[in-house]
């Protein structure tokens, strides 16, 4: 179960965090995370890596290494308004009693 809903999360993450996040991050993202978790599973000794830390390890290293490439390939077209975690206190004021009274 870490192995896979941690690469989806990790992604989920990235694009409520991050502005920048865009399609290739997300696609990079499930790419390096998936080799990483691979690797993690199949070629290290089963003692080295606790399964339970399998969810931890890739959901942080999707979201670094898409946060990486979407920098890298950034878009000239922003997040829709009110998609990411930097827009909450935008969303406060427009719906506090005053704005709309």
């Amino acid at each position: 179960m870490g192995l896979v809903l941690g690469l989806l999360g990790g992604v989920f993450i990235l694009g409520f965090v991050s502005k920048k996040a865009n399609k290739q991050g997300a696609y990079a993202a499930l790419i390096v995370s998936t080799i990483v978790m691979v690797f993690i599973k199949y070629f290290l000794p089963p003692t080295a890596v606790s399964y339970w830390a399998y969810s931890l390890i890739s959901i942080s290293v999707s979201v670094v290494s898409g946060y990486i490439v979407s920098v890298l390939t950034e878009n000239k077209v922003s997040a829709p308004k009110y998609t990411t975690i930097h827009d909450i206190s935008e969303i406060k004021a427009d719906s506090s009693w005053e704005v709309r009274h």
